[in-house]
């Protein structure tokens, strides 16, 4: 994780204003606003950012290693939260296992197995299953982009109201998209499918068995079950 100043007033990179970034762990070097940005891959001449703040192509940054190393740095790619930037000057192995430090570490797969799914993280997973681009679903539900990227982040939680929105539009049940789907959810299901796919080959036959008594058509007897 990283941060980023809102406002471009740090300094300046071939005569345009550059916002810092700082990969120094969760405490940033700098005052006033900032936005969080996750750093997905990081390599010698660059690195892959996702992040709600307003960046944009050719944007210059100034960004802040561990230990005060600095490199300048542009934004040379952008879809919706993701950007990609290049560096100007390749960075050392020595410095991007500096970074790797201060980054939590990976969780084992027997982890991965028992790490319960936040909601963000649910909202994000079933937007992308029914194939919502962030910008299409925001406004959907009638947020910002921005606003549906911290709730997928898990650095704010939409409220009780937008609960129900978001379930509405994903099409799952709000006690679903709060808890997901426990074990004991989909067995129960799955009973209700077995039970339902046997009720009906009951209700088949008998319905050739009153055809067959009354002398008529089995597609013309319809039985009513009233619970």
């Amino acid at each position: 994780m990283a941060k980023i100043n809102l406002r471009s007033r740090t300094g300046y990179l071939h005569g345009q204003p550059t916002r810092k970034l700082s990969l120094e762990g969760t405490a940033a070097s700098f005052k006033g606003q900032r936005e969080s940005v996750s750093v997905t891959n990081l390599s010698k001449t660059g690195m892959l950012l996702e992040t709600s703040a307003p960046l944009s192509v050719g944007e210059p940054l100034s960004i802040l290693f561990p230990e005060g190393e600095t490199r300048n740095a542009s934004i040379v790619w952008a879809a919706e939260t993701i950007f990609a930037c290049e560096f100007e000057k390749a960075l050392s192995i020595a410095t991007i296992r500096k970074v790797q430090l201060q980054s939590p570490p990976e969780p084992r797969a027997d982890e991965e197995a028992v790490t319960s799914e936040t909601l963000g993280a649910r909202i994000k997973r079933l937007r992308r299953e029914r194939g919502f681009g962030v910008d299409h679903f925001a406004s959907q539900i009638g947020v910002s982009r921005p606003t549906l990227w911290k709730w997928e982040k898990g650095t704010v939680s939409p409220r009780q109201n937008m609960v129900q929105t978001i379930a509405r539009v994903l099409g799952v049940p709000e006690r679903e998209l709060l808890y997901g789907k426990r074990p004991d959810m989909v067995q129960d299901e799955a009973r209700q499918v077995t039970a339902f796919d046997a009720s009906s080959s009951v209700i088949a036959s008998k319905k050739v068995e009153i055809a067959q008594l009354i002398g008529v058509d089995p597609h013309r007897v319809r039985i009513l079950i009233e619970t």
